[in-house]
């Protein structure tokens, strides 16, 4: 690998984990999204049991995602 490719690679891994230290709910949040796309999936083929299941944790992927991204946000005002 040339080494322009290996310092994009190292930015890029820096971008992100400073981005997810600056919205530690966005993590959740973006699990909440894959997980909506896996239920719709299931339930497209038919397995209407496992995408609701599916879906009832990408929900809790939500709730998590807002609680953390909002407590700091919280926190930081006290």
């Amino acid at each position: 690998m040339p080494i322009t490719v290996l310092n994009k690679i190292k930015r890029a891994v820096k971008f992100l984990l400073h981005y997810f230290n600056e919205n530690p709910g966005a993590l959740f949040i973006i699990m909440f999204q894959i997980s909506l796309l896996i239920a719709a999936y299931y339930l497209i083929i038919g397995n209407e049991p496992l995408a609701n299941d599916v879906a009832v944790y990408a929900y809790y992927f939500l709730v998590l995602g807002v609680v953390f991204q909002a407590l700091p946000t919280k926190l930081a005002s006290v």
